[in-house]
């Protein structure tokens, strides 16, 4: 999962269903692919981000989408300024933030999902 942590507007919204549909396109996914949320439960602030659910492991074929999503997100986050929290398995593990993907991030994504490459 990945959250946007700061204000969620209607720009930051749009940019992060974009990301999620770019990689849906961009990728023939083996396993599901990524969907966007968009929602403000009564008394709590937005929550935006987008989510990808996956039996484990990874399907192998699928790396590629997840990396390529992260990717995507990464744009986003430069482009709008604001962070987004990476979750695996309900566990934060860091921040993609306007600088990049935090490096231990990348470490435990390819360590966790067999990535091959660090997503930028």
């Amino acid at each position: 999962m990945l959250y946007v942590i700061d204000e969620a507007t209607d720009d930051v919204a749009a940019t992060i269903q974009e990301s999620a549909r770019l990689a849906k396109q961009l990728h023939l996914w083996e396993g599901p692919s990524p969907t966007a949320f968009d929602a403000t439960p009564e008394g709590s602030p937005r929550t935006v981000g987008v989510g990808l659910r996956f039996d484990d492991p990874l399907p192998a074929a699928d790396r590629a989408g997840v990396i390529r999503l992260l990717e995507h997100a990464a744009v986003a986050s430069a482009t709008l300024g604001v962070c987004l929290e990476v979750q695996l398995d309900g566990t934060p593990l860091g921040l993609v933030a306007p600088e990049g993907l935090q490096p231990w991030v990348a470490d435990t994504l390819q360590r966790e999902l067999g990535l091959s490459q660090p997503p930028a």
